[in-house]
């Protein structure tokens, strides 16, 4: 495992290298290794570069154990947000640096306190989760469920104000919530999950919510049955009937959608229809700026997806899948234009 940056792995300007970067858990459980000796450095590679490279780590300690110990701690005490903090927990636990760990839980908690970064503290809880699994695995007696409920009540609380998630950041917003409902899924969360699902609900009441944090909510309370195939197909009708500005969110929509819920658009074919629908209907320079989060949304989908997506358009139309496979032959006088239309642009883009 990783020793956090206690060891050296080389000096500038020299040949020689101290290769310690990964140590196993036996190596920092013994109390004799010695920094300035692990993993020797050849007699006749030794120079002043390298004195002075092992005094300048030896400050955090003689043995690796103390080492990381002693940066640990040092880390710890720095200004960082709770997803940093629980990130060094997980190091420290798996390093078997066990006496420390209540020292680096308590400063998580506190943390938590000062956090208001929602994907902060989502990173935090889901390392926290997977703490409990690995305490579970290796049979530790540490008890990790106060912390487990102080980061998910934290968490709660800034999961209602994430309505109005910018462009850049919706990813981010719609993994989160896939997973905590994933976490929430499990036995011994169930009691907190009517809590979770009734803040999704109430994001949903928002109007001004971002449309792609809107399908991704019932892509998910679709699937725990609270919204029927039919119900999010009239939701996403909703955006393509509304103004043109709502209709130009409606693929931002189904990317939200499927992201959460992909299969939706196999029950029946409701879905197919709406899109086909309203593609038909949207002028050439409108389908241009839809045409990327389109991209985005069908991306979910497997290649074996999309062969039976393309099965059914083709069907709704008429006509023979194959003929989609079918490539259409230009003439020379039409490649000619374009190649030519080409170099065009390309000399005005470059001045």
């Amino acid at each position: 495992y990783a020793v956090l940056d206690a060891i050296y792995s080389g000096h500038a300007g020299g040949k020689t290298t101290l290769t310690a970067n990964v140590v196993t858990l036996d190596a920092v459980n013994t109390k004799d290794v010695n920094v300035a000796k692990f993993n020797g450095v050849e007699a006749d590679k030794w120079s002043t570069q390298v004195i002075a490279a092992l005094i300048d780590k030896s400050v955090y300690g003689g043995t690796l154990e103390e080492a990381c110990v002693s940066l640990a701690k040092s880390k710890l005490k720095e200004d960082m947000n709770s997803s940093a903090a629980s990130d060094i927990l997980i190091q420290m636990f798996e390093m078997g640096l066990s006496e420390q760990l209540s020292g680096a839980m308590l400063r998580l908690e506190q943390l938590l306190g000062q956090d208001e970064d929602f994907f902060s503290l989502v990173h935090a809880f889901s390392n926290v989760i997977m703490l409990d699994e690995l305490s579970t695995l290796y049979q530790s007696d540490i008890d990790i469920k106060p912390l487990i409920m102080a980061v998910y009540r934290k968490v709660m609380y800034t999961l209602p104000h994430m309505h109005q998630v910018k462009e850049e950041n919706l990813a981010d917003t719609m993994e989160a919530v896939k997973t905590l409902n994933s976490i929430l899924s499990r036995k011994e969360y169930e009691k907190d999950l009517e809590s979770f699902i009734d803040i999704l609900e109430g994001l949903l009441a928002k109007k001004d919510i971002n449309p792609g944090l809107d399908g991704a909510i019932r892509g998910v309370l679709y699937g725990r049955g609270r919204f029927t195939a039919s119900e999010v197909g009239n939701a996403c009708a909703g955006y393509m009937s509304e103004t043109k500005e709502k209709k130009l969110k409606a693929a931002t929509f189904l990317r939200g959608v499927f992201f959460a819920a992909r299969d939706l658009i196999f029950v029946g074919d409701t879905f197919l229809r709406i899109i086909d629908e309203f593609l038909l209907g949207v002028e050439d320079k409108d389908f241009m700026q839809l045409l990327p989060q389109f991209r985005i949304a069908f991306s979910y989908f497997t290649p074996a997806e999309i062969d039976k997506l393309g099965g059914k358009v083709a069907a709704m139309h008429g006509m023979e899948k194959s003929k989609f496979k079918k490539l259409q032959q230009i003439t020379p006088e039409v490649f000619a234009y374009g190649k030519n239309l080409e170099e065009q642009i390309l000399q005005i883009m470059e001045f």
